[in-house]
């Protein structure tokens, strides 16, 4: 089924609080709230498939790596002063944050600090409004995939909270959006068990060459 979208104006705070919380935890809706306009999505397998992939594929660089990150999913970010709020399509903490937030506890709204990385999976509708949010939440990056074309790119905050669109991730730096296409490309193929006991070969094959070449410390220099 494709997905639906409902899109309400003029929602104060509170009421989105009270329509979020009423849906907390319900499989299948997201929402997105940003200066007073809310909108309500259902999803599809498509886009549930996508998600998942992509969560896989972020966890295995980053464990490859030896870099500290904790998946948040698709749990609530919002902020009151920053009339922003939403559920990402895949959430991750790297380094010092991922620490912070390592196990079983929910997100403190006022006190954790916000995603390290967003992914965004773009199917029936864009993500735009996703965007604006998560610069308002002040998410350093994010990850634009369009499902209708198969293609991925990356996205990096600037100090007004708008994002540019860059050619190398900010914390898995040894990747191009392209290798995320082509991974996700052979899940198709393979079929997601299959690509899943793969993917390690593969990082290893592909990704961790490029590390040992320096890539990977150069970009985090640049970053620093």
């Amino acid at each position: 089924m494709d997905e639906q979208r409902l899109v309400i104006g003029n929602v104060l705070w509170d009421e989105y609080l009270t329509i979020n919380d009423a849906f907390d935890e319900r499989a299948g809706v997201r929402m997105i709230y940003c200066d007073g306009k809310l909108t309500i999505s259902s999803g599809s397998r498509r886009h549930e498939w996508l998600a998942k992939c992509l969560g896989y594929f972020v966890m295995a660089v980053a464990g490859a790596l030896g870099l500290e990150c904790e998946p948040s999913g698709k749990a609530t970010f919002r902020r009151r002063q920053k009339e922003a709020g939403l559920e990402g399509d895949g959430t991750f903490h790297f380094g010092a944050n991922a620490e912070r937030m390592r196990g079983i506890r929910n997100y403190d709204f006022e006190e954790d600090p916000p995603p390290d990385l967003a992914v965004e999976v773009e199917v029936t509708n864009p993500a735009d409004d996703a965007i604006v949010a998560w610069g308002r939440l002040g998410v350093p990056e994010v990850w634009r995939f369009d499902a209708a074309i198969l293609t991925c790119s990356f996205w990096n905050r600037s100090d007004d909270g708008t994002y540019e669109q860059v050619t190398r991730s900010l914390f898995l730096s040894m990747l191009d959006p392209s290798d995320v296409v082509d991974q996700i490309r052979r899940a198709q193929e393979l079929g997601t068990s299959k690509w899943y006991v793969q993917l390690g070969e593969w990082v290893r094959d592909v990704i961790r060459p490029r590390l040992d070449r320096g890539v990977y410390y150069l970009a985090i220099n640049e970053v620093a």
